[in-house]
């Protein structure tokens, strides 16, 4: 049975790879893929098309298209029917049974002008399997999380974002030589590593097909992002798969 995860880190520099104990080390020590990418559109250094920021980067990520197609250029944009995410699609289309998001920021459902508020309606409307869970902090995503994936019969699809180092980056500064952002990273990737150990735990685990990715919608320079520096463009995907990205 095909199962997949997207682990995001929000606001996760790429540089703090080195850094890694938690899952993102987990994922590389097995021998596995990891590629640096980058969010805000066309090839760098041209001119961003779409804000380094969080509805833009996680909106690219989930409908695989730039915002030229789905609209979201900058947070506070709700998006259109006509590029549904993976979320959706997968569901609708019945190659999967069910597909969950989990999130503690309102911008993506939860507020006026959130990103996927008519994806949420038309899933309620359609009766889809597909569920939106906004948690109140980032230790309730992490423990919905950790029960989904306990679940025999879990979400084919779960995609979780973990936000520590985008709140620290906000709060302290985006970069390695900030105390606070190494220890947020560290968190994040604890989560992803307890995550990880969580799918492997399963009783059904050798029976199933697990896609695991672990990736970032943006970066940050200074205590901010949304502009062009490398700082804030470059992300990275780390997956237990090889990843044909032609």
């Amino acid at each position: 049975e095909k199962k997949a995860i997207i682990i995001g880190y929000d606001g996760c520099r790429a540089d703090v790879l080195k850094l890694s104990e938690g899952g993102i080390k987990h994922l590389m020590t097995e021998g596995n893929n990891i590629s640096f990418a980058y969010c805000g559109g066309v090839n760098y250094p041209a001119t961003n098309t779409q804000d380094t920021s969080t509805a833009p980067g996680w909106c690219s990520i989930l409908t695989g298209v730039w915002a030229s197609e789905h609209g979201i250029t900058a947070n506070g944009i709700t998006k259109s029917l006509e590029h549904k995410t993976l979320l959706t699609t997968l569901v609708e289309d019945e190659i999967i049974d069910s597909s969950t998001f989990i999130t503690k920021w309102k911008g993506h459902f939860d507020r006026k002008n959130a990103t996927y508020n008519d994806e949420k309606a038309y899933c309620e409307e359609n009766n889809l399997n597909v569920s939106f869970n906004r948690c109140k902090d980032d230790v309730a995503s992490h423990e919905y999380t950790l029960n989904e994936v306990k679940k025999t019969d879990c979400a084919d699809f779960i995609f979780v974002i973990y936000e520590p180092t985008d709140s620290t980056g906000h709060g302290y500064g985006f970069t390695i030589n900030n105390p606070r952002y190494k220890e947020a990273f560290k968190t994040a990737d604890q989560y992803g590593l307890e995550t990880i150990d969580a799918i492997k735990a399963r009783e059904t685990y050798d029976t199933e097909d697990w896609l695991i990715i672990i990736t970032s919608d943006h970066g940050g320079i200074g205590t901010d992002h949304g502009g062009a520096s490398i700082q804030e463009r470059m992300t990275f995907i780390v997956a237990n798969k090889e990843i044909d990205y032609e």
